[in-house]
């Protein structure tokens, strides 16, 4: 008599042991992973405060030693030569100024909001100048209220708005004007970037956050990567159009303390 084999048929159940094992080396591996993650985080931090110290202390003692030296040779140099040096000099300092705005001198994330300000009019400075664009900062410049956020990514979220602001004047006949106000109240920083532009289209409105989406001619990743910060710091950013006399709006919101809040439902 033939016996017949039955085939056979995996059991559709979950081996509750099965699971686990696999949970706890999932665990392991998120774990290990985090562990890179903060090692590679201090790591950064480490090489930017090792950097902002390169530039406070030894680069900036040679451009005060260059400045003594042309002081000594001055007599003996021709006006415009000494002019050239002592502009050229003068650019090394200004430069390195900027530097140490943009880089903070701790790898902590607590700076005040006038620092994070400061930078960013530095480097509006150098875009909007040459374009003719009137650019205005408000905010408390003798506040030293603490805000407990990656400076980093703030600057270059603000950077990515301000950005765009100054493209936006290549499509505009008018006035171009871009503000920046940011204030602090009750532990919550808000920040308007806001501009005289070209402005944003209404069939275009709703993709400005979306990736690789741009309508300055650019990468498309700037929008996008600043409401990616913000997810990541629980804040929020939002825009509206045509208020006040600007076209274009963009409001930053976070904590000051880092702690996680949606904004959304305030």
């Amino acid at each position: 008599m033939n016996s017949q084999r039955k085939k056979y048929i995996p059991s559709s159940r979950h081996n509750p042991e099965l699971q686990a094992r696999r949970i706890d080396r999932l665990s392991e591996e998120v774990s290990q992973l985090n562990k890179v993650l903060n090692s590679v985080t201090t790591s950064y931090d480490r090489h930017m405060e090792h950097l902002s110290a390169f530039a406070k202390h030894d680069m900036g003692n040679a451009v005060q030693s260059m400045y003594a030296i042309l002081k000594i040779l001055e007599k003996k140099l021709q006006p415009e030569d000494s002019l050239a040096l002592k502009t050229s000099i003068d650019n090394m300092q200004n430069a390195l100024d900027s530097f140490e705005n943009m880089v903070p001198y701790s790898r902590t994330n607590s700076f005040p909001l006038k620092k994070l300000m400061a930078a960013l009019e530095s480097l509006t400075r150098f875009q909007a100048g040459t374009q003719g664009i009137t650019y205005k900062f408000t905010y408390d410049r003798e506040s030293n209220l603490p805000i407990n956020q990656p400076y980093q990514a703030l600057l270059q979220l603000l950077q990515n708005l301000t950005s765009n602001s100054i493209k936006s004047f290549k499509e505009s006949n008018g006035d171009k004007l871009l503000e920046v106000e940011a204030v602090i109240n009750n532990k919550i920083c808000s920040i308007k970037v806001k501009d005289t532009g070209c402005g944003i289209k209404d069939e275009d409105a709703k993709h400005v956050f979306d990736y690789k989406f741009t309508t300055t001619d650019g990468c498309g990743i700037g929008l996008y990567h600043a409401q990616y910060v913000c997810e990541q710091i629980g804040g929020n950013i939002t825009f509206d159009r045509n208020i006040d006399g600007f076209s274009t709006i963009f409001t930053l919101t976070f904590n000051t303390d880092g702690r996680q809040t949606d904004f959304n439902n305030r």
